[in-house]
Parts: C-alpha cells; sequence; structure tokens
C-alpha cells in the first residue's frame, strides 16, 4: 500500500508538472509557472528512479548509472527553483543564476566521475568529491534559497505574505530530508524500508505547498485580471455613453429647432393670457410658473446643443490663458473679481484652441464654484515645459469623496430642483479633451481640519509648433510600486502632465541605484519607516503616498506632514523641482 501510494505521488507530481506547462502556455498567467512546472516534473522524476527504475537493474552498473542520473536531476532543480524565485520575487539574482548554472554544468560532469560516485565490490560508494564538495556547495545553495525567502518575508503583507510562508515551509521541508537523505547515504547506513529516500517526505511536503501556492497566486491573479475586468467595463461603459451622446449630437440641431418653435408658441400663448384675461391671483402664478419651466426648458435645450458640439473646433488660434481668465472674470463675475485670485509665473506662454469655448469651461466652472458657496477661487497657471496646468481650487461646500468620479458624467447633478441639468461639467470635460487636454476633480472634503471645497486640474498642451507632445522623465524621481493600492491612478495623474517616473516594484531595487540617481522616493506610508533606515536614502526626500475612501493623498516629505490631494498641481510644486 505504502509502495502504491509512492508511485501514485510521483505520477501525480509528473502530471502536476505537465499542467503547470500547459496552463501557462494557454493562459499566460505568469512566467514563474513555466519554471515551477519544470521544478516538479523533476521532483516526480527523482523518487521515480528509485521507486521504479532501480529495483529492476540486472548490475550495479546499471544502478550506478540511473543513480548519477537521479543526482544531476537533483541539481538541475536548483537552476528551475532559482529562475522561479527571480520571476516571483522580481529579484535582481542575474550573477548568481549564472553561478549556479555553471555550478550545475560542472557537477553534472563530475558526478559521472569515480572520485565521485563509483562501484566498490557489489556496494556504489561516495567517493571524497561527493562528500567535500557536491554536499557543501548544494546545502549552501539551499540554504541562501531560504536566506532569500526569509529576507522577502519580513517585508511582505496579505496574500504575499502568506505565499512567502508556503514558499518558506516547503523549502525548508525539501531541504531538510534531502539533507536527511544526503548524509545517511553518504554514512552508508541503510535506508529505511518503508521509503525508498527520506527525500520522498520532502518532495510530499513541497507538493502540498506547491498546491498552497498555486491556490493563493491564482486568487490574486484572479483578483487583478477582475479589477483589470473591471476598468475594461469602466471604459466600456464611457465608450457607450460617448457613442450615445454622438447620436444624439447628430440629430441635436434638428431636436432642438422643433422644440424651440413649441416652446415659442407656449411662452407665446402664456403671454397672450396675461395681457387679455382678467386672471386671479392664483391663474397669475400658473401662467409665471409656466413661463419659467419654459425657460428652464430652454436653458436645457441649449445644454444640450452645446454638449453635442463641444468637441467640434470651428477654428483654432494662438491664445494666452491669463488674458483669456481676467476678461472672463470681468464679463461674466464683475461682482465677484476680488473672490478670484488668478497667478501665473509666466503669462507669455500660448496655447492652440478656440476662444469662445474655453471661456465657457471657466464660466462654467467659476459658476459652480459660487453656486457651492465659496467664497475664494484660486486660479494658478503653471508649466512642465510641454502642458499648461490651470489649477482651480474653491472653499465651497466640496463634494463626497463616493461622487467625485461621477461628477463628469452627463446628467448627473448635485443641484435637483436648483435648475441644475447636470451637463455643465460633461461639456467643459468635452471641450478641454477637444483641445487635446485632460480635466480632473478632486475634492478636499477629506483631508481634515477646516479645509473643504473642489480642487479642478485641467491640462492643455503648450504650442511649440508641433501637434506632437512627448513625455518627460523625472529623473531621480522614483515610484515604489510596493503597498500602494491604486497605482493605475496615480500614474494616470503623471501622465495627465506629460511626465513619468521611474517605478521600482520592491524595496531591495534601490539597493541597486546610486545615491546620487535617487532624489525623491515616492511611497506607500507604511514603508516609510523602513526607507528611512536605508543609508542609500540619506540625502532623499520620501514622499509617503496614502489611499483614503478610494482617493490618493500625499505628504510633502515629513512624516508628520499634513495631508495633500496627490494631484498634477502637487507633483509641479512638489516633485517637479526634483525631476
Amino acid at each position: 500500500m505504502v509502495e502504491f501510494s509512492l508511485q501514485l505521488l510521483s505520477l501525480l507530481l509528473i502530471i502536476a508538472g505537465f499542467f503547470f506547462f500547459i496552463l501557462e502556455s494557454y493562459v499566460k498567467f505568469d512566467r514563474a509557472f513555466l519554471f515551477l512546472g519544470g521544478a516538479l516534473v523533476l521532483f516526480g522524476c527523482i523518487p521515480a528512479i528509485d521507486i521504479w527504475i532501480i529495483p529492476l537493474c540486472a548490475n550495479s552498473s546499471d544502478a550506478l548509472f540511473w543513480i548519477r542520473m537521479q543526482h544531476v536531476l537533483t541539481v538541475a532543480l536548483l537552476p528551475l527553483m532559482l529562475w522561479y524565485l527571480r520571476n516571483f520575487l522580481k529579484s535582481d539574482t542575474r550573477y548568481l543564476q549564472i553561478i549556479v548554472n555553471v555550478f550545475v554544468i560542472f557537477f553534472s560532469l563530475v558526478l559521472f566521475s569515480d572520485a565521485t560516485l563509483r562501484i566498490d565490490g557489489a556496494a556504489i560508494q561516495r567517493g571524497p568529491l561527493y562528500h567535500f564538495l557536491f554536499l557543501p556547495c548544494f546545502a549552501l545553495t539551499g540554504c541562501f534559497i531560504i536566506f532569500l525567502i526569509i529576507t522577502r518575508l519580513k517585508g511582505s503583507t496579505g496574500n504575499e505574505r502568506r505565499i512567502l510562508f508556503y514558499h518558506l515551509i516547503g523549502f525548508t521541508l525539501l531541504c531538510s530530508f534531502g539533507g536527511i537523505d544526503l548524509v545517511v547515504k553518504s554514512l552508508g547506513e541503510p535506508v529505511n524500508r518503508v521509503f525508498h529516500s527520506f527525500f520522498i517526505l520532502g518532495v510530499s511536503a513541497f507538493g502540498l505547498m506547491i498546491f498552497l501556492i498555486f491556490t493563493e497566486r491564482l486568487i490574486m491573479l484572479m483578483n487583478d485580471r477582475q479589477k483589470a475586468y473591471e476598468q475594461l467595463r469602466t471604459a466600456l461603459g464611457d465608450m457607450e455613453a460617448a457613442s450615445t451622446l454622438r447620436q444624439i449630437g447628430e440629430s441635436t440641431a434638428i431636436i432642438n429647432h422643433e422644440i424651440k418653435n413649441y416652446l415659442v408658441r407656449i411662452f407665446g400663448s402664456a403671454e397672450l393670457l396675461q395681457i387679455t384675461e382678467n386672471l386671479t391671483g392664483e391663474g397669475k402664478q400658473e401662467i409665471d410658473a409656466i413661463k419659467k419651466t419654459v425657460g428652464d426648458l430652454q436653458h436645457f435645450s441649449l445644454d444640450i446643443l452645446q454638449l453635442s458640439r463641444a468637441r467640434i473646433i470651428k477654428e483654432k488660434e494662438l491664445l494666452t490663458l491669463i488674458p483669456l481668465l481676467r476678461q472672463c472674470v470681468i464679463d461674466h463675475f464683475p461682482d465677484h473679481k476680488e473672490h478670484i485670485k488668478i497667478s501665473c509665473a509666466d503669462e507669455s506662454q500660448t496655447i492652440h484652441g478656440e476662444w469662445e469655448k474655453l471661456q465657457h469651461v471657466f464660466v462654467n466652472l467659476f459658476g459652480n464654484s459660487f453656486e457651492a458657496e465659496a467664497d475664494h477661487i484660486d486660479v494658478t497657471v503653471s508649466s512642465t515645459g510641454t502642458v499648461l496646468l490651470i489649477s482651480i481650487s474653491d472653499n465651497g461646500i466640496g463634494c463626497p469623496a463616493d461622487q467625485i468620479q461621477e461628477i463628469f458624467k452627463a446628467f448627473y447633478t448635485t443641484k435637483k430642483g436648483k435648475q441644475g441639468t447636470g451637463l455643465g461639467m460633461s461639456i467643459s470635460r468635452a471641450v478641454i479633451e477637444s483641445h487635446g487636454g485632460r480635466i480632473s476633480a478632486y475634492t478636499l472634503n477629506e483631508l481634515g481640519g477646516e479645509r473643504h471645497g473642489l480642487q479642478i486640474a485641467i491640462t492643455l498642451p503648450l504650442y511649440n509648433g508641433s501637434e506632437k507632445q512627448e513625455q518627460k522623465h523625472l529623473n531621480g524621481v522614483l515610484l515604489l510600486r510596493e503597498g500602494i493600492q491604486d497605482i493605475a491612478s496615480l500614474l494616470q495623474v503623471f501622465n495627465n502632465i506629460g511626465t513619468y517616473p521611474s517605478i521600482i516594484h520592491r524595496n531591495e531595487e534601490l539597493d541597486r541605484k546610486k545615491e546620487s540617481e535617487i532624489k525623491t522616493v515616492i511611497a506607500a506610508e507604511n514603508l516609510v519607516k523602513r526607507l528611512k533606515g536605508n543609508h542609500y536614502l540619506r540625502a532623499a526626500k520620501i514622499v509617503p503616498i496614502i489611499s483614503k475612501n478610494g482617493i490618493t493623498y500625499a505628504r510633502n516629505g515629513e512624516f508628520d506632514a499634513s495631508l495633500d490631494v496627490f494631484c498634477e498641481k502637487f507633483i509641479i510644486n512638489h516633485l517637479f523641482a526634483a525631476g
């Protein structure tokens, strides 16, 4: 029964190894599964030689050959497991990999030497190279792999920590039983009759850990794919919404013309009734309500028409934005001039666009701020050299964090019953995107203290005689991906202003950077204390990142500094100079 169980286990390990190969070939989950599959096949073949082949050998020479082959397969496990760990841990162990490969080739040849394994009478004996070279090198490599896992385990969290823990248990048991087996055989002691080798116990334990590891990693990968699917579904929804609006736009002019005709007749009839009929007070109120409703419908009809035409730019011209903003305040907000502060370091920078449509955007944004009870609007215009950033902040009632992603959707409004159509921000977004720019919104209500309001970031390409805008690499600015929840949104903020940082996946990768190459490190706040202990970062600025209610916040270099929204303005003010 025990013999059958061992045979079945070996066969299952070989089948599982090929399963990993086939799975990765078709599904493309993770390259590490290829190396893992190869290791499992070897794990199955090594005890299979003990179980099936050696007992059938007719003489000692045949048995010696297969024992040597068994040792070659055992040695071949080392590069496969190291390749697997390199992919999983994303560690740069290229030089060690080369050393191990040379080690495998060397011992594959040495194992066929009589100085390593030989026949002495009817028994197979281990030579001096086996005891003093093969065993120590093999043991040291196994210990190093365990050390590599323990080192990474210290700084890991969540699912990654559990997976590493399974790796540690599996490798420890595998190396322990393999070590016992090698020591027993090297001493010439008889092996327990129940097991052909102790190594089979290590293989069994590691096989169980592999199953747990695969389950955990499969769950992680499925979760990642589910997130990607949700993002694609959201993008599809946006495309469908854009398609719907495009279809509306194609017939808006005709519909709008017909609506206006009916509204004119209704309004004219209401005016006529007021003049010719002797109405009661209640009747006059009803007529006034009709006229007000007609006005609201005309306003809504105009918004629909503007939305359908927002992406159509009649004629672009060179514009300097500061005069446009100031004229907008003079023409539309003369009573609020003292409440709107406009600042810009360089007023000569130009963009390519349509004055009327851009002015409509700022009229809408300023109007929204005042409707949100703001008594101060701060407009800051800055530049990255290729992109112009217009940051508009107010101290109004702001927007809840769970609704901030909705404000650019058509017909979404927080002004129920206050003549809000929910198209103003949609029109603004369409206009900005038609100019090759981006518009984003951030709530200030979650910052704590007395801070509240809304911050709008608009980016427009600067005119440089070319339509093509190249992104700028922020030299010296490193983004540590480990521990950051919404990395896609964070990178989108960089992309909005045409920049990108250097991305590193693990804390250990910082050790391969020169100290002069690291000026600023953006990292999850829970890693900051560990980073400050790194001697490579003595002169570097560390920017902690915190995710809260679906919004990304940052602190400007100090662990106890106040929170700020991680937005385009934050990058230009605090990170751009570093790059």
